[in-house]
């Protein structure tokens, strides 16, 4: 039972999480996205994947790419 409810709990965690990052990069245009820079946008994800997280955080969010097609 206790497996189970850690499973669910660390599903939840990362659908919370998908959530944050598929709902952030419509709110912007794409030059506002390109204004904003990477280090931006990654400390915005980070500020509000955290204000999701209960009881643990993360420190840092990386890219492979930053790249937006026009």
């Amino acid at each position: 039972h206790k497996d189970y409810v850690l499973e669910l709990i660390k599903c939840l965690k990362n659908e919370s999480i998908k959530s944050v990052i598929s709902s952030y990069f419509p709110k912007y245009s794409l030059e506002e996205l390109r204004k904003k820079g990477e280090n931006v946008v990654q400390s915005d994800l980070l500020k509000s994947i955290n204000e999701k997280l209960v009881l643990s955080k993360i420190s840092e969010i990386y890219f492979d790419e930053y790249v937006f097609f026009d």
